[in-house]
């Protein structure tokens, strides 16, 4: 209910600040009044992107900290090329269809005017490897330092390489995981105390947007063709491209998992950040899709910095609209390029209006002048919140797919990961004490994902050859994968004792060979050690 009603409060924000909006523009504000409306939605973003640098290293480092390096290199190769490959399809859409609509009149450029941008000289070879340059900086602080806001995608790079090599050092780095886990655990808590503050923010931020916008009407009119263009490129993208890709990868409903994401979409449109929505986005996948958290809290970070499916469309169609205002004719391998150099470009691009910069980069690249970008910043207002909706549902469905592809890996890590744990760990002693479910297996009231539990056993059952160690008898049993028990009351299981034990599922004997020639008291074939290999029988109820 309470989830419901936060979502219902969500979507409502926004509809309430465009009415609003529209409302108090009739009145004519002055612009200190117009400063005040937007002031709650200024403090707001400031509170959420100050989130965002501890946010992303806490999520990125604990997830693959938790997870072995095979499965987050194929979970980091599926995520670049899902990205690579719905940017590449949003740009063919937009391309497509602003050459069939053509919104682009050259009679505009006398109604509107041209623009007063400046024309500066822009190599986009030195744009493409700059973004290349900040994603390896020489000093881990000029992270914060390349751009006017964090370079997110130098700090994706530093995270994902922190977190591989802690998940290989073993129990070496079990303080330094624990540490990044609370310290993810500790932020999420505060987001979720702030949730209930989205709905404020985000009217203010619609409402002072409609308020100060200019000449709305005219404007409108002028570039109507243009908007329909753009936001029917989106609707295709998000409402066909995106869930048939879905159902043909995962062959489950898409429209299921959309309706579990509208409360980011919802927050996306108010807040136009998908970093401001990341928080509400792995609420939304976590909790109502029951996504796996290691695949969220690495794919979404990496997805809020380098996919930018709306983005890019929006950019394809905003360069070859220009290019109609001055009757350009573009070749196929023009826009070819277009559309390489807007996926390319759109990579870890930063939150500039309109994204300027990428746009001036694809315009330079085809020869086009740069003045006229400026008459595209009066619809930027609803352009900008439709296209970061429809990149948070992409990183969204990035995330389902994902899940898809790596669940079998994600499990068969999880079983390898017990079974080492159990070659390590388990002794035949009285310290074990409680067996129940969990993620890890681990000794006193940590919980296993499995049962082991100690059972009467015939001595003719009893193998007496203890030449093996104990990984060798789990690799000769073949154990099928584990299923989970639910756990029993802690007062209700019996604590190991020696006697003999009877066993109704795989049996695993404990080799307690070692341990006693470790401690001098270990005699071959005495009955000390018959007694020692019986009590060392455990049941792996599977």
């Amino acid at each position: 209910m309470k989830k419901e009603l936060l979502l219902v409060v969500t979507v409502e924000s926004v509809v309430i600040g465009v009415v609003l909006g529209f409302i108090i523009r009739q009145l004519s504000p002055s612009n200190d009044a117009i400063s005040l409306i937007g002031f709650p939605g200024e403090i707001f973003m400031q509170i959420v992107e100050m989130m965002i640098l501890p946010l992303t290293i806490s999520s990125v480092i604990s997830a693959l900290a938790q997870t072995r390096p095979s499965v987050a290199g194929r979970m980091g190769l599926l995520t670049v090329a899902y990205y690579m490959t719905t940017t590449f399809l949003s740009t063919f859409t937009g391309i497509l269809l602003v050459s069939c609509i053509h919104p682009g009149d050259p009679q505009l450029i006398h109604e509107l005017g041209e623009g007063t941008l400046d024309d500066t000289a822009l190599s986009p070879l030195d744009t493409f490897l700059d973004q290349i340059r900040n994603m390896f900086p020489e000093n881990i602080v000029q992270i914060l330092e390349y751009t006017n806001e964090v370079n997110v995608l130098g700090l994706l790079v530093f995270c994902t390489g922190f977190g591989v090599i802690l998940s290989t050092l073993g129990d070496q780095a079990r303080l330094m995981i624990n540490f990044f886990i609370v310290l993810d655990a500790v932020i999420m808590r505060w987001i979720s105390a702030l949730m209930w503050c989205y709905p404020i923010g985000i009217l203010s931020l619609v409402c002072k947007n409609i308020v100060d916008i200019d000449d709305l009407t005219a404007t409108a009119q002028a570039l109507a063709m243009y908007v329909v263009t753009v936001i029917c490129g989106l609707m295709i993208h998000s409402l066909l491209t995106l869930p048939l890709l879905y159902y043909i990868i995962t062959r489950q409903s898409p429209f299921d998992f959309m309706t579990g994401m509208l409360q980011a979409i919802a927050t996306a449109f108010g807040t136009a950040s998908s970093g401001a929505t990341l928080p509400v986005t792995f609420r939304a996948l976590e909790q109502n899709l029951r996504i796996d958290r290691r695949v969220t809290r690495f794919v979404l970070p990496l997805g809020a910095t380098i996919t930018m499916d709306g983005t890019a469309l929006y950019e394809a169609v905003a360069v070859i609209f220009i290019a109609q205002l001055h009757n350009v004719k573009l070749s196929a391998l023009e826009l070819l390029t277009i559309s390489i150099t807007t996926t390319v470009a759109s990579i870890g691009s930063g939150s500039v209006p309109a994204g300027l910069d990428v746009l001036t980069l694809v315009l330079t690249t085809v020869g086009l002048p740069h003045k006229d970008l400026s008459l595209l910043l009066t619809v930027d207002w609803l352009l900008d919140r439709i296209r970061t909706s429809v990149n948070v549902l992409g990183d969204g469905f990035g995330c389902g797919i994902i899940s898809h592809l790596t669940k079998e890996r994600l499990l068969e890590s999880d079983t390898n990961e017990l079974i080492k744990y159990s070659n390590n760990n388990i002794r035949n002693d009285e310290n074990i004490q409680i067996i129940t479910t969990k993620t890890r297996l681990q000794k006193n009231n940590k919980l296993p994902p499995i049962a082991l539990r100690p059972l009467p056993l015939k001595k003719s059952e009893i193998n007496t050859q203890t030449e093996q160690s104990f990984s060798e008898r789990i690799e000769t049993l073949n154990i099928p994968t584990p299923k989970i028990v639910p756990p029993p009351s802690p007062s209700s299981l019996p604590l190991p004792t020696p006697s003999i034990y009877k066993s109704t599922s795989t049996l695993i004997p404990f080799d307690n060979n070692i341990q006693n020639k470790r401690k001098g008291s270990h005699q071959s074939g005495s009955t000390d050690e018959r007694r020692s290999l019986l009590d060392g029988c455990y049941e792996f109820t599977v």
